[in-house]
């Protein structure tokens, strides 16, 4: 086995790895019903984007394009796929440690070429439409970002080796808000002058090779590399263990910093309604929880400006029955607690319970939403019409189900 194929070798491992991951959360059920229609309702609208380009394109300005395209790109971190084994042979052939850190260069920047590929590709019918782009500006915007953000990534770990605590966010924070406003004037460079962007995209082509050679050339950051590649594999495995993790930190606030000083959400109070306010203000008071929550609803709101208004009644069916399922199952588990367990409760009683917290956590999103589609689509007016509608109907259908 030579370096290439030892190199190959892990990258399809970390590639079966990650899949295993993914099919903890994702199996073919959930892809038929929820990811399937997306992206064919995203690629339908996406040719019509092309064919037709909204009047709201008008609105959409080059920084903020610029801004997305820069932050979406820099999603992630160079990979060596070096690993913790490695000292006891490959760190002492320098020829082995250097093959592996030069084709992991390699691998990174095809990587990050493909995101901003795509993410430019994406942004491309306003391109066209609004600013006019050939296939040259195209092109240099690709090339120009990859080679940008694959540099400032290496110029990010440099910093992290040689400085900690609070001199790294010291260094770090005015360096990357330096390169957004750096990356935003590479982009009006090349709108207004194409010529001249794309023969300095053709000389940050030249950088590579020399800061590969710097990026190699770094001492004492093995163990280091170590820790940023365990991390970066399973991040995606943290993320979602994350979600399931029943222990909780302790925390030194002695006081909640949501309802902390309220008595009761309920004017008339049972048993049932008791029961169902603890729930309640625990959700909101998980930090976690209300993080999802808004994770789920606010890309929603904002793909209520850019899809047609099929798509937006057909988005928003989704969102209802993810909310409301999602409720329900939290207030379920949430409902097995030790402490709860000491009490003798039936079913029916739980059940009244999982109907009344569900709807009152569901209710603030789906109000949202359906705001937000009244809004752009009948103005002030559909705004209210909405909202009344969808909370009667969410109100109905939760004492049907």
């Amino acid at each position: 086995m030579n370096v290439k194929q030892l190199f190959l070798h892990r990258i399809r491992y970390n590639a079966k790895f990650q899949l295993r991951v993914i099919s903890l959360i994702i199996d073919w059920i959930i892809a038929l019903y929820l990811i399937v229609p997306p992206l064919l309702i995203g690629g339908y609208q996406y040719v019509q984007l092309w064919k037709q380009p909204p009047t709201w394109f008008v609105f959409i300005i080059l920084p903020i394009v610029l801004l997305v395209i820069k932050l979406v790109g820099s999603v992630g971190n160079n990979r060596f796929f070096i690993e913790g084994a490695d000292q006891l042979f490959i760190l002492h052939r320098d020829r082995w440690y250097k093959g592996i850190m030069r084709y992991g260069l390699v691998y990174s920047f095809f990587i990050r070429f493909v995101i901003v590929t795509v993410i430019c590709g994406i942004f491309a019918p306003w391109f066209y439409a609004q600013l006019g782009y050939n296939g040259l500006q195209f092109a240099s915007l690709v090339v120009g970002g990859t080679v940008y953000i694959w540099i400032e990534k290496i110029v990010n770990d440099f910093i992290g080796f040689k400085f900690k605590g609070w001199m790294f966010y010291l260094i770090q924070i005015p360096l990357t808000l330096f390169g957004i406003l750096l990356f935003i004037g590479g982009g009006y460079l090349i709108t207004n002058f194409p010529w001249i962007a794309s023969g300095a995209s053709l000389l940050m082509l030249l950088l590579i090779p020399l800061v590969g050679r710097w990026r190699l050339a770094w001492q004492g950051t093995f163990y280091e590399q170590i820790d940023k590649e365990l991390e970066m594999k399973t991040r995606l495995l943290s993320l979602i263990m994350m979600q399931v993790d029943d222990k909780k930190k302790p925390t030194k606030r002695r006081r909640a910093l949501l309802f902390r000083k309220s008595n009761r959400l309920f004017r008339k109070y049972t048993p049932i309604k008791g029961v169902a306010e603890c729930l309640i203000k625990a959700f909101i008071r998980d930090g976690k929880q209300v993080r999802l929550y808004l994770q789920c609803i606010i890309p929603v709101c904002g793909a209520m400006f850019l899809i047609p208004v099929f798509a937006k009644w057909i988005l928003f069916g989704v969102v209802f029955i993810i909310l409301n399922i999602w409720m329900r199952v939290w207030t379920k588990n949430a409902l097995k607690a030790d402490f709860l367990q000491l009490f003798s409760i039936s079913d029916r009683f739980k059940s009244d319970v999982m109907e009344l917290t569900s709807y009152w956590l569901a209710s603030p999103g789906l109000l949202l939403v359906s705001g937000v589609i009244g809004a752009v689509t009948w103005g002030w007016f559909g705004l209210f019409l909405t909202m009344i509608g969808t909370s009667g109907i969410h109100y109905g259908l939760n004492k049907w189900y």
